[in-house]
């Protein structure tokens, strides 16, 4: 249960872990506003735990309330999907040696967990980078581990891929998180673990929140030590005292109980940068058909790129076509452009346009 899924309509059970985890730092003073505070958002680029063996994506599911137990099991329903299979045959239990934050999950008795989470493949993800099985049924999601993640751990490592998390913060930009050990609109985090986990107690403005939030599942609750706390869907919200600079999420998977509130994440979109010099090494290989300068027409029948391509853009479409489409193209110029990646048709369309 990594995350309280925004887009989800039920609230998981509690995970009976232990150990609230944290320091002994004092924590910041959270002064209430007299009138409702507004609710905020933020992002962090994160990658998501894959297996060394084979690269696919491992998950976590809500379901699994009990530290080291797996509730996957033969049940056609028990994972939130109806369809002939059984849960264990649809999400088959991810192996590997024991190290570190790595366990055994029951009753799966070779089944690895990472701190205390059993762990899964999902049937569909064939290849490196599939993440299809993250979120379904609202019960199954990827695992971002902080900062403290081991990437020398036995079978693990971390994604190539790198996604946009966006989370749920407080009107102070400060990172909110939910603890496992909780119940239902119950707080079992007090004494030491209050300190380093400050309640988050506000009225919440619920006409003006973080997009798919839903503003009917707020709500507040009574501690036995005479404070109220802020719920979100029965959950308790805390801070994190050693979350100091806006952006930290330092919190997040301390002990494998504590988690932010995760509203959405997306493929990392970077724009990619042209190199020119590099662009002139690889024209290098078109000098034969294109001439040293860009002033031959290959076979006779191109444009000659020295004066026929006025920009870098024109030149990446002209070479995308090709890569892309090829109908009616020369063979051997499709089979090249084939062969690019996009940062080099970036750079070789960035040299092209430097031959006019």
């Amino acid at each position: 249960m990594k995350n309280l899924l925004i887009a989800g309509t039920t609230v998981t059970a509690a995970l009976f872990f232990s150990a609230c985890g944290g320091s002994n730092d004092t924590p910041p003073v959270v002064t209430p506003d007299t009138q409702s505070v507004v609710l905020a958002s933020a992002q962090r680029d994160v990658k998501y735990l894959i297996s060394e063996d084979n690269d696919l994506s491992l998950y976590e599911f809500d379901k699994d309330t009990t530290a080291g137990v797996s509730n996957c099991s033969s049940d056609d329903a028990a994972d939130g999907v109806t369809d002939g299979q059984s849960c264990i045959d649809r999400w088959p239990i991810y192996e590997t040696a024991v190290s570190d934050d790595f366990g055994i999950a029951t009753p799966h008795d070779v089944q690895s967990t990472y701190k205390g989470h059993p762990l899964y493949y999902w049937f569909n993800d064939v290849a490196k980078g599939d993440i299809l099985g993250d979120k379904v049924a609202n019960v199954w999601h990827l695992i971002y581990p902080n900062s403290d993640f081991d990437p020398t751990s036995v079978g693990t490592n971390l994604s190539d891929d790198v996604r946009t998390q966006t989370y749920l913060t407080s009107h102070d930009a400060r990172a909110l998180y939910t603890f496992d050990n909780d119940e239902v609109n119950v707080s079992n985090c007090y004494d030491q673990c209050a300190v380093t986990w400050p309640i988050f107690d506000e009225d919440v403005d619920t006409t003006n929140l973080p997009v798919g939030m839903d503003a009917t599942a707020f709500g507040k609750i009574s501690r036995s030590d005479g404070k109220t706390q802020t719920t979100y869907k029965g959950q308790p919200l805390y801070y994190f005292v050693n979350d100091t600079n806006t952006g930290d999420t330092n919190g997040d998977w301390v002990k494998g109980v504590w988690h932010l509130i995760e509203l959405g994440s997306v493929a990392k979109t970077t724009e990619l940068v042209a190199d020119v010099a590099a662009g002139q090494t690889l024209f290098n290989n078109c000098a034969s058909c294109h001439g040293t300068n860009g002033d031959v027409s290959a076979l006779g029948e191109s444009i000659l790129l020295s004066s026929g391509i006025d920009t870098a853009e024109q030149a990446e479409t002209l070479i995308n076509y090709m890569k892309n489409d090829g109908t009616g193209k020369n063979a051997t110029m499709v089979n090249i452009a084939k062969g690019l990646s996009d940062q080099q048709i970036k750079d070789v369309s960035a040299y092209i346009a430097t031959l006019n």
